[in-house]
């Protein structure tokens, strides 16, 4: 706790002691997000690449070289290790929503959409899932699909500005502009004391 917001004295720790555990993949991983906490993401891919080769077993370490990947919005890589991930553990609900979300950003939208079905198979309880199947359900021109899933989403969680934000969309797409309105002013109250549900409304804006 004492190195929280410290991160250049932390990697000073830190250093040293890989090189006599060069197959500590804690380690390798704690490595990784300290030059990553700093954009230094050369860095960290590089750490991640080592985290891999210490343990190429290991969901963790394909997770957070999927991270490094996808901060450098490096979709095809980041996807890739996301399902390596998944893979070595198939009941990891956030590396199947992260790799839906690269698939998404790939307009590879079948693939996003069922991935993210696994996902919420995983967790029928989180709205995130549902969230990524009806951004690719509209992308695909399936507004049904996706307002039944924003539904879900908005039953597990009635605040989440995202899934209000979509819903708007969804309806515009439609046509009918009185309902998406009603949405967007939800999503906006919702979103007010919310800096990432703010920001996550302004990239659903159509």
């Amino acid at each position: 706790p004492e190195l929280a917001g410290h991160a250049d004295r932390a990697l000073t720790l830190f250093e040293p002691l890989t090189p006599v555990v060069p197959t500590n993949v804690a380690a390798r991983i704690a490595l990784l997000h300290l030059p990553w906490s700093r954009g230094q993401l050369d860095s960290a891919l590089a750490e991640g690449g080592k985290a891999v080769a210490a343990g190429p077993a290991r969901a963790d370490a394909y997770f957070n070289l999927g991270v490094a990947y996808e901060a450098k919005e490096d979709w095809p890589r980041a996807s890739a290790a996301y399902q390596a991930a998944t893979q070595r553990n198939a009941k990891d609900f956030q590396s199947f929503l992260n790799w839906s979300r690269t698939l998404y950003n790939q307009d590879q939208y079948a693939d996003s959409l069922s991935v993210a079905i696994q996902a919420s198979a995983l967790r029928p309880d989180d709205p995130q899932p549902y969230r990524w199947q009806a951004q690719s359900q509209l992308a695909l021109g399936d507004t049904d699909g996706a307002l039944s899933n924003l539904a879900e989403a908005l039953r597990l969680r009635t605040d989440d500005a995202e899934a209000l934000a979509l819903t708007s969309r969804a309806y515009l797409v439609r046509g009918d502009t009185q309902t998406a309105l009603q949405y967007a002013h939800q999503s906006i109250e919702a979103s007010k004391n919310n800096p990432a549900g703010t920001m996550a409304l302004a990239e659903h804006q159509v």
